[in-house]
């Protein structure tokens, strides 16, 4: 039986069959995937500038203030079989099954990056504390703040990242592009923009690579670089608070 859908927030969707709902994008994919074509949601796009949350260690947010880290690459969910530029409605699409689809009608999707597009903004979440706190001189103090990042005199107890309200965020990014790319296919320039350390000293390529494998697969886990998973490359400007 034809399931029901209905559009449900920005890259949200619920899917009912019979009493039962459920919420997320396989839902969706698996249905359209068994009528073996793409389509395109209106809307997708959207319209004017919208802002977002994004979850960033203490040493890259940081780096996001600082200016020297202007891209990030975020793994896409779920992981799908291929994924290509559709020109006609400037938008990524995905195949989600390889049993999907003919030469003729393949069975593409649209996925929309859920950091945004371009000209949208994301507002850094990072451990924080506030110091002083329900006093008059009451301040946020950051965890990668090298100013207070190695400071042992205090007790700090900082409030993990993903709690981090809007009011306390100090640092708001300008989406400048999106694209998807293997993760291995990074180049040296754009390592350089993911914020790892250029040294002016002569150095091989393969230095910066395994630097920004290390930072990877500390963020990520062990083993997730030879994966090598098609990511979200997302490049920003800082343009304030």
């Amino acid at each position: 039986r034809r399931p029901d859908l209905i559009r449900y927030g920005f890259g949200c969707w619920w899917s009912r069959s019979g009493s039962r709902w459920r919420r997320g994008f396989w839902s969706v994919w698996r249905w359209w995937g068994r009528e073996s074509f793409g389509f395109h949601v209106s809307g997708f796009m959207g319209d004017g500038m919208r802002e977002r949350p994004i979850l960033m260690t203490p040493e890259n947010a940081q780096k996001c203030h600082d200016g020297t880290k202007t891209q990030t690459r975020r793994i896409v969910k779920p992981q799908p079989f291929h994924i290509s530029w559709f020109e006609h409605q400037q938008g990524w699409c995905a195949k989600v099954r390889e049993d999907t689809g003919s030469a003729e009608h393949p069975a593409y999707v649209m996925v929309p990056c859920p950091y945004g597009l371009v000209g949208d903004r994301l507002w850094v979440r990072e451990p924080f504390t506030v110091a002083n706190e329900g006093r008059e001189d009451q301040s946020v103090i950051y965890k990668g703040d090298p100013m207070f990042s190695g400071m042992t005199v205090f007790d700090w107890k900082w409030t993990p990242s993903i709690h981090m309200p809007r009011f306390a965020c100090r640092t708001v990014l300008e989406i400048t592009d999106v694209r998807v790319e293997r993760l291995q296919d990074i180049t040296t320039e754009d390592i350089k923009r993911e914020g790892i350390e250029w040294s002016d000293e002569p150095e091989t390529a393969d230095i910066y690579y395994q630097r920004w494998r290390h930072l990877w697969e500390s963020i990520n886990g062990k083993g997730s670089w030879d994966l090598n998973p098609w990511v979200w490359v997302i490049a920003f400007r800082k343009v304030g608070t």
